[in-house]
């Protein structure tokens, strides 16, 4: 607090404070003709109660979707570009019912009738659970900035169980469904592609790992290494940095070498023949002169590719690495530091499931067995 003395000979008791939900400097003040230690000790009280005032009224004019956009400029800052695209996302959905709704009136019914909607709508249950966390976050940056005063807004969500998808973590492919991915991919015409399945079947590169590479930047075949520094956000077409935000070097065997050589002299050819920029150096390049998206891949399986009870997308050729790391005794560890992992825990729900397999072909096998005397 400060003390300006008026013209008038009155003084004027200042206090500034700040708006938590908008980061702006905003000044309260009051007017008294006298100057003591009495007074400004009176006006010290009056002042914080006027900003304790003005910042609730404040909170009773701002709704949801304002408390949204105040917490995306914070949260832009915190992530990666694709992780904050797909958060605006989620919550122009959001908003679309309960955004309106100020602050002091939203009740956790409002939320949850909220989810039900985005349910019955047809949304997937994984999907309204990405949402929900969004609303959580957003939730909890109000009540960490007095906007919000009912923890029950956290308390009380729910999520029914409605539309849940039967999920398979670890499909994956057997080395002769491999074999067919490439044979039809090849009978097609998509050698190109061909090559790429089996690239990251070799390495266990997420699939933007592997488009984001720059061929004479990050592979060594003198050392027969792949540096791994970044991946391609097609939406915003830029580099970002991997998933956990840390480089890794991976190395690969002399059939993925052949398999790199081969992709390497094509994408030049691709570049001469087709007047490409010949500045970039993508390993996977497309005719505009960037790397390839994961959605033309994935559109281009879907069209071409037919394996009996898989659904192939570039993914499953990650998962495939890891398993066949697993069949030939890989320690767990190591495989996880080699695709990105943070832990090892889903390389060991790889690891059950793949020997629940081994029991049930073992099984079968004994079933099968016969000794005819």
């Amino acid at each position: 607090m400060w003390i300006e003395e008026l013209g008038n000979g009155k003084f004027k008791y200042v206090e500034r404070y700040t708006d938590p939900l908008t980061g702006k400097q905003k000044k309260v003040s009051i007017t008294h003709t006298k100057k003591n230690n009495r007074v400004e000790k009176e006006m010290f009280l009056m002042l914080q109660n006027k900003i304790d005032t003005k910042l609730k009224k404040s909170s009773k004019d701002i709704n949801f979707r304002t408390l949204t956009e105040k917490w995306l400029t914070v949260y832009e800052k915190q992530v990666r570009s694709s992780t904050f695209n797909s958060r605006v996302s989620y919550m122009l959905v959001i908003n679309r019912d309960i955004g309106d709704i100020l602050l002091d009136k939203l009740k956790v019914a409002h939320i949850n009738t909220a989810i039900l909607n985005l349910l019955n709508a047809g949304y997937s249950y994984d999907t309204v659970r990405g949402m929900v966390g969004s609303i959580r976050n957003i939730i909890r940056f109000g009540l960490k900035y007095g906007q919000l005063s009912d923890r029950e807004l956290l308390n009380g969500i729910e999520i029914p169980k409605i539309n849940v998808t039967e999920k398979d973590e670890f499909k994956y492919l057997e080395r002769n469904e491999l074999k067919k991915v490439v044979d039809q991919l090849e009978e097609k015409g998509y050698g190109e592609l061909a090559r790429m399945c089996l690239i990251q079947t070799y390495t266990g590169m997420r699939y933007g790992e592997m488009i984001g590479l720059d061929y004479t930047k990050h592979i060594n075949f003198k050392e027969k290494s792949i540096l791994i520094e970044r991946t391609w956000y097609h939406r915003k077409k830029i580099f970002q940095p991997t998933k956990d935000g840390k480089p890794r070097t991976i190395y690969f065997n002399d059939e993925t070498a052949i398999l790199l050589k081969e992709q390497i002299q094509y994408t030049k050819l691709k570049v001469m023949q087709h007047s490409l920029n010949k500045t970039q150096r993508h390993l996977f390049v497309n005719y505009h002169s960037e790397p390839f998206t994961n959605s033309y891949t994935n559109e281009l399986l879907g069209k071409y590719v037919d394996i009996p009870n898989k659904h192939v997308t570039t993914h499953i050729f990650r998962h495939t690495f890891i398993t066949l790391m697993i069949e030939q005794g890989t320690e767990l560890a190591l495989i996880a530091k080699h695709v990105g992992h943070a832990d090892t825990n889903m390389i060991q729900k790889v690891y059950a499931h793949f020997t629940e397999k081994m029991d049930t072909d073992l099984q079968n096998a004994i079933n099968d067995f016969s000794i005819s005397l």
